[in-house]
């Protein structure tokens, strides 16, 4: 029982902690679409940020493989483990109508190609900022 002249104690502010392993501050990540038509990569470049995705779409009468810079190497990208040396690799021809998609977790400014159409088609810029 409390008298007219006891305090209570204070209630503790609730405590709010992040996700264990999320960067705090964070936007939710965006995706990006890029189509293959007309010989070209549309947009030719497109600005994102690091933890975004871009989705390619391959408009084109032919299959078509979107693939980091160089050809016909795909080392470019720093993130190994693509079926030839990158990440950023779709790994296949795609058929008109289908897609890809690819989180970029790594800044720079990275050049990509269609492995497939390497000489036809115009290659493309991805542009990684933090």
């Amino acid at each position: 029982e409390i008298s007219g002249n006891e305090v209570m104690p204070a209630q503790p502010e609730p405590i709010t902690s992040p996700t264990p392993g999320a960067p705090e501050n964070v936007s939710a990540a965006k995706n990006y679409i890029v189509e293959i038509i007309d010989n070209e990569f549309r947009p030719s470049v497109v600005k994102v940020k690091k933890g975004d995705s871009v989705t390619w779409i391959n408009k084109l009468a032919v299959l078509s493989w979107p693939a980091s810079a160089m050809h016909p190497t795909h080392a470019v990208y720093p993130e190994t483990g693509g079926c030839i040396a990158s990440k950023f690799d779709a790994c296949r021809g795609l058929k008109t109508g289908e897609s890809w998609t690819f989180i970029f977790n790594q800044t720079g400014t990275w050049k990509y190609h269609d492995h497939l159409n390497a000489p036809i088609v115009k290659p493309g810029t991805i542009e990684v900022s933090e």
